[in-house]
């Protein structure tokens, strides 16, 4: 597999996960991943050996891959807040209009809930 900055960003949108949880799952410092991403640097041969194995867990070892995408959500930093306009404040909090006969569909579980769902019972721990 070819480790392009496309490549790695398509392979993070398919995870589903924010920089800081894509190098928490990969296990490599988030200014390394941004510049991988971004072509200022490429992954040299041990980072490259380490995500095509990375790459192989979903399919190979679905269990370890929901471990490490649960513990890749953990430690994700959470997105920094942006300032918010007057005028979508106000568009946030004006009441929605929705007809009485619409169906209310729920959302889907988020993809690491999905994961932790499909984990066998023996590795499922109480909080």
């Amino acid at each position: 597999m070819t480790h392009t900055p496309e490549t790695l960003k398509a392979w993070q949108a398919g995870l589903g996960l924010s920089e800081s949880g894509i190098a928490a799952y990969v296990g490599v410092p988030v200014h390394t991943w941004r510049k991988w991403c971004n072509g200022t640097r490429k992954p040299d041969a041990a980072p490259c050996a380490l995500l095509d194995l990375l790459a192989l867990l979903p399919d190979t070892a679905p269990d370890l891959h929901a471990l490490r995408l649960e513990s890749a959500h953990k430690s994700a930093k959470p997105a920094q807040a942006t300032q918010v306009s007057t005028k979508a404040k106000k568009r946030a909090s004006a009441p929605s209009v929705q007809p009485d006969d619409a169906p209310v569909t729920p959302a889907p579980p988020p993809p690491w809930v999905q994961a932790a769902q499909a984990l066998p019972d023996w590795m499922k721990t109480e909080a």
